[in-house]
């Protein structure tokens, strides 16, 4: 029975990567954000901040849920890098006819040297230890952490890992191909991201030419835009460029996002 209790605490304390939460910091860098772009365009388009206090919950909804998706493509991705370390690791263990959970715990001061002790993945690495003493087979441990963790590469892994280790196979010498792959599978990701972050940069200082250029009038011949502040019809077409505006920089947005989502 303590034994079975341990078990669900451990399982129950592991940490779910495809729910990200955001920090208190993050949240609030986030809301103000959200704040300052609302204020910014309604005094651009309405010369007023009124409108800006209407669309700020809807603005802070949508900030907020790209941040935690931003940040839960970045912890992802570091995880990967962390996980391919520790495999390597594990499987060097291996080859030297360590058991499992022998391999678990010698690569774990290593992993601790590489990462740093409060890393995700050295968290992650006790926690599977742990498991494997309490009786729970390699391919269980690594299967629960490949679900939890949301990288496709690492199911990749788990499935790998679960077959050789059915079979019989050389399980050092598997995780090390499979490992030397998905290095190679990374190496071109981080290639290919550094080649689109020029086009990156692009996309994002023209979503604020336009913004840019009605603050330049604005400030430079107030007359100019009057017009449109002071009477009905303006404020309509104001809305309508504001409309135009807003579906240009979603449809980019949308466009980046199928571009950057493998990487």
């Amino acid at each position: 029975m303590r034994r079975w209790k341990t078990e669900q605490n451990s399982r129950n304390t592991a940490k779910d990567y495809r729910r990200r939460r955001l920090r208190t910091a993050e949240f609030l860098r986030t809301l103000t954000a959200a704040f300052g772009i609302t204020a910014l365009l309604s005094f651009v388009f309405y010369d007023s901040f009124v409108p800006g206090l209407a669309a700020f919950p809807f603005t802070a909804v949508f900030l907020l849920l790209k941040e935690r998706e931003r940040l839960r493509k970045r912890d992802c991705r570091r995880l990967k890098a962390d996980f391919l370390m520790a495999a390597r690791i594990f499987s060097d263990y291996l080859r030297s006819a360590c058991s499992p959970e022998n391999a678990v715990q010698y690569s774990l001061k290593e992993l601790s040297e590489l990462c740093g002790k409060d890393s995700d993945m050295v968290t992650e690495w006790q926690l599977m230890g742990r498991e494997l003493r309490l009786g729970r087979t390699l391919e269980e441990v690594f299967a629960d952490f490949a679900e939890r963790s949301g990288v496709r590469e690492i199911r990749d892994f788990s499935e790998v890992l679960a077959i050789v280790n059915r079979s019989g196979g050389a399980l050092h010498e598997v995780i090390r191909t499979v490992t030397m792959w998905m290095s190679e599978q990374q190496a071109e990701a981080a290639e290919i991201r550094s080649r689109l972050s020029g086009k990156l940069l692009e996309l994002r200082l023209m979503e604020i030419v336009p913004v840019v250029i009605l603050l330049y009038v604005r400030f430079a011949s107030p007359e100019l835009l009057s017009v449109m502040y002071a009477r009905t019809a303006g404020r309509l077409v104001m809305s309508g460029f504001l409309a135009l505006y807003l579906g240009v920089v979603f449809l980019s947005e949308h466009i980046l996002k199928k571009t950057f989502c493998d990487y």
